[in-house]
């Protein structure tokens, strides 16, 4: 598969996996001349964002449409693209007083490529299939990076758990979760999604050993894995064969500017 190829399916995955999550939050997805405007209802800005279906028309006209749909949600226009794909709109989303709030590398796996890892001596890996176990998913998430756990549970509702897209993953050591992880497949690709791992259980490879085991999980079902690496995470997806080939890019309104 060429790197082109590659990169157009993946676009095509995000804002699919997106409506997936927006669905199971009971929110709604707006269109505006070939962006997807989720709006989840959680009041938190990366868990509204706007996504690229397909090239605007009129990308100027489309991001001032896609604008208009956050003035009821105390929220700003944020806006995921791939500079080399979407060109068009990174160009209008600066006429349009935008800013690059975030940048972040696109890594890739075939799926052929994936060596199992083995969890670290007293710690076990497994799917989450209990709803009642998603507080303490959330938890973790919380101590991880640092969020309110009350509103990346509105992120993480119960209907997650029974869309078959959607699956949950978690580590537990010393009686209590301790790293999570989730995973959307769809058309043949696995998204790696919220890999977390509280600070006094890193660098044991836990969080490899979890997103091996969402991997190999779903294997069957997919061909090419696809994540979005943070700083912390960067060297754990490489270890696991992750190579970056992509940048993705968030453009926003600031709060000042709103």
């Amino acid at each position: 598969m060429s790197d082109a190829v590659e990169l157009a399916r993946i676009a095509s995955f995000m804002p699919a996996a997106w409506r997936h999550r927006v669905a199971a939050c009971g929110g709604v997805v707006h269109e505006a001349d070939g962006l997807a405007v989720c709006l989840t209802g959680v009041p938190l800005a990366p868990f509204n964002p706007t996504l690229i279906e397909r090239l605007p028309t009129d990308p100027d006209a489309a991001l001032e449409q896609a604008e208009r749909h956050y003035a009821d949600t105390g929220l700003s226009l944020g806006i995921d693209l791939e500079p080399s794909l979407h060109r068009s709109v990174r160009d209008a989303a600066q006429r349009v007083g935008l800013t690059m709030v975030e940048s972040r590398p696109g890594m890739t796996l075939a799926l052929t490529d994936v060596a199992p890892v083995l969890p670290p001596e007293g710690v076990e890996v497994f799917r989450v299939e209990d709803p009642a176990q998603l507080d303490q998913v959330v938890e973790v998430d919380a101590a991880a990076f640092g969020g309110d756990a009350a509103t990346t549970r509105l992120f993480l509702p119960n209907a997650v758990l029974e869309d078959p897209a959607q699956r949950v993953y978690a580590a537990r050591a010393d009686g209590r979760l301790v790293s999570v992880g989730e995973s959307t497949t769809l058309d043949g690709i696995i998204g790696v999604f919220g890999i977390a791992t509280v600070p006094a259980f890193r660098r044991r490879g836990i969080g490899a050993a979890i997103t091996a085991l969402l991997l190999a999980d779903r294997a069957g079902e997919a061909d090419l894995a696809v994540l979005d690496a943070s700083d912390l995470g960067f060297g754990v997806y490489e270890r696991l064969g992750f190579r970056t080939t992509s940048t993705w890019e968030v453009w926003a309104r600031e709060a000042s500017q709103a």
